[in-house]
């Protein structure tokens, strides 16, 4: 089974704003680089007030996520 989403492709102003947001985050300790098989799609929504939302779709991963099973 595929592992990743195909990322989606972003107007050219939508990915310099996705870029400086990731670097932002790296920055801040908020996001790290990972090697993880898995891989999910960056969604940038816009809001009501006109400002820009940094989103990932993570429907692959809950579609296979087991609801109430921890394992420790």
């Amino acid at each position: 089974e595929k592992t990743y989403q195909a990322q989606r492709q972003l107007p050219q102003h939508l990915k310099e704003k996705a870029e400086e947001d990731v670097e932002k985050m790296l920055a801040k300790g908020i996001i790290e680089l990972s090697w993880n098989p898995w891989s999910s799609a960056v969604v940038l929504a816009k809001k009501k007030d006109g400002r820009i939302c940094f989103c990932i779709d993570y429907r692959k991963v809950n579609g296979v996520t087991l609801e109430g099973h921890y394992h420790f």
